[in-house]
């Protein structure tokens, strides 16, 4: 066989053989990258059930869901007018524990953004992720937090914190749109009529703490600079 032949043979055979070490390689790291986004996940969503189960061992937690009585509300906003960290100030160690419960959920969501941000989030499990995001402004002590620590929060997560926000309340919206009706699939018939509660706005102490003049944002959005 002549030498030019057997060198061009042994040429295709490398290549070849580099390709497949290439692509096995690139599955390689497609699995890694999976693996890594299911372990990205079960960390959040494990530091997420740890979050509820705080609030089932410790029940003055589930305070945070009701309304401040007025007259305690007027004495936080006016220690919070005064100072920095003010209502934190004068809460009790109860209110404290509430204060520092809403953070924890805020700090979690803030992590789960980032990891959205890597691409390490599949589409719909981030939807998840937002969906649950529109309940917390409701939350007593959450506009004395965010003044507090918003900055010290990543910019990125502060900027898009509000949007997130916002979807998050459509998406509750359009949720109750379309389960409107739940059918029974073992006899394709309705077994409940949401449709009045379908028909409902996301609630408009969610739309006030949203809103873009709302003083706990002002109180925290970034200044930007001139370009």
């Amino acid at each position: 066989m002549d030498w030019d032949a057997v060198q061009a043979i042994g040429v295709i055979v490398t290549l070849a053989f580099l390709g497949y070490q290439m692509r096995l390689q690139s599955q390689a790291l497609k699995g890694d990258s999976k693996l890594r986004e299911f372990e990205l996940y079960q960390s959040l969503l494990n530091q997420h059930t740890e979050l509820l189960k705080m609030a089932d061992q410790d029940p003055a937690l589930n305070l945070i869901w009701e309304p401040l009585d007025p007259e305690r509300k007027r004495e936080l906003d006016a220690a919070q007018a005064s100072r920095d960290w003010g209502a934190w100030s004068i809460m009790t160690p109860d209110e404290q524990r509430g204060y520092r419960y809403i953070r924890y959920a805020i700090e979690l969501f803030e992590q789960a953004h980032k990891v959205n941000q890597y691409g390490m989030l599949d589409k719909e499990i981030w939807r998840k992720w937002v969906s649950w995001m529109e309940i917390w402004p409701r939350t007593r002590y959450f506009t004395y937090m965010w003044q507090d620590n918003a900055r010290k929060f990543m910019p990125s997560f502060v900027d898009a914190y509000w949007d997130l926000v916002r979807e998050s309340g459509e998406m509750d919206r359009r949720a109750r749109i379309d389960r409107a009706h739940l059918t029974d699939p073992l006899h394709d018939d309705d077994v409940l009529d949401n449709s009045s509660m379908a028909e409902q706005d996301v609630p408009e102490q969610t739309a006030e703490l949203v809103a873009p003049e709302s003083p706990a944002v002002e109180a925290v959005r970034p200044e930007r600079q001139e370009s």
